[in-house]
């Protein structure tokens, strides 16, 4: 009997040992199943991450862009007015040929080919003050003046002084002889970059009196920042 008592314990104690090392075995098994699915999982999330990350970059890198683009134009007065004239070939002598309209700084500017009498053409552009204040203004300009096409480019500057709203040329900027040089299926690519130097005549002028000379004649007084105002009466003779 002692010795069936002892060939039980020790089975029974090898069945603990085996029924042990299987749990140690799917244990394993089971943390190594859940690591790859942990690693799985965030192998997916960081690369969303990146992915997210990466559009966040770019949408930020577009909007700092548009801005600065903005800045540019507002504080440094610099644009470029670009036009395609299409069918240069067939320009008649005497007539002007016109690019759209664009507005910089409250003016409306625009270039202008013609094709002169010495079958050269000239290349203009105008500048046309939307709403100056008094009848004179001046708008000092630097002007690159461009022709380009067909892998050739043509370039001038000037500096100018617009007085009124006449146009500026350069004359003769361009031989008609040497114009198929510069054509991309008959059409004539012209570029002109403006820097605005100084612009006068532009600012608000009060044109009424609202001082203490005027006190007589107020229908009302208003006080801003201890500074009084004498809104005038409409009087009739």
């Amino acid at each position: 009997m002692p010795n069936n008592k002892s060939g039980r314990a020790v089975r029974e104690e090898d069945h603990k040992t085996e029924t042990l090392g299987t749990l140690k075995i799917m244990v394993s098994a089971g943390t190594e199943v859940i690591n790859k699915s942990h690693k799985r999982k965030f192998d997916e999330i960081t690369e969303k991450l990146r992915v997210i990350e990466e559009s966040a970059a770019k949408i930020l890198k577009t909007n700092e862009d548009e801005k600065n683009n903005r800045k540019e134009l507002k504080s440094e007065k610099r644009f470029m007015l670009k036009h395609v004239f299409k069918n240069v070939a067939a320009f008649k002598i005497g007539e002007s040929y016109f690019s759209e309209i664009e507005v910089y700084s409250n003016i409306k500017w625009y270039a202008v080919l013609k094709l002169n009498d010495d079958r050269h053409l000239d290349l203009y552009i105008y500048c046309n003050p939307i709403a100056p204040i008094g009848n004179e203004f001046e708008v000092k300009v630097k002007a690159k003046y461009s022709m380009m096409g067909n892998g050739n480019i043509i370039t001038k500057t000037l500096k100018h002084c617009f007085a009124t709203s006449e146009g500026v040329s350069i004359t003769n900027f361009l031989e008609w002889e040497k114009i198929r040089h510069y054509l991309d299926d008959h059409n004539l690519t012209v570029e002109v970059e403006v820097e605005i130097l100084k612009m006068t005549g532009f600012g608000k002028k009060m044109s009424l009196l609202f001082n203490e000379s005027q006190k007589e004649f107020s229908d009302l007084t208003l006080v801003m920042q201890n500074t009084k105002f004498y809104v005038l009466k409409m009087v009739s003779h």
